[in-house]
């Protein structure tokens, strides 16, 4: 009897879990933006959109110690734009895995190059770091990890 009574616990307890899981997907469709931004006239270049970080998200484990959510953007898409294309200024071709901040306020992008290709917690929060030392309105950008650029930010609420 007490077996039965922990298997529906149990089974229970499972099927909680699935509809909360289930409902927190569909409320954060529901709230990110389905456009992208990409970089300005950059063929191929880094695309900030759901799709693409969707995409970055089973290699986030083995660029770093830290996973990064998709971070919201409240700007504009030409604002969105002109912070890729400072971040494009930035000139990173190599394979080093680099972790980039920007100050929403200015659009300055703080970088960080990490010692080894999977950055410890450390080397992920640096970027974040100095760009907090000059102002609190700091949001990870992207990661350049094996050569590829990954969008971080949410496109652009007016993002076509």
């Amino acid at each position: 009897m007490k077996r039965k009574i922990l298997i529906a616990v149990a089974l229970i307890v499972t099927v909680v879990a699935l509809l909360l899981a289930a409902f927190s997907v569909w409320r954060m469709k529901m709230l990110l933006p389905e456009g992208e931004v990409t970089l300005a006239g950059h063929e191929g270049g880094m695309v900030c959109s759901s799709d693409a970080y969707n995409a970055f998200v089973p290699l986030m484990s083995q660029a770093g110690e830290m996973g990064l959510s998709q971070m919201p953007f409240e700007g504009t898409a030409a604002e969105q734009r002109a912070i890729l294309d400072r971040y494009a200024a930035l000139g990173l071709t190599g394979p080093e895995t680099v972790v980039t901040s920007v100050n929403l306020d200015d659009g300055q992008v703080y970088a960080n190059t990490c010692a080894a290709e999977r950055c410890t917690m450390a080397e992920m929060a640096a970027a974040e770091a100095m760009c907090w030392q000059d102002t609190r309105n700091c949001t990870y950008l992207a990661i350049r990890f094996r050569g590829q650029d990954h969008c971080v930010l949410a496109p652009a609420k007016d993002a076509p």
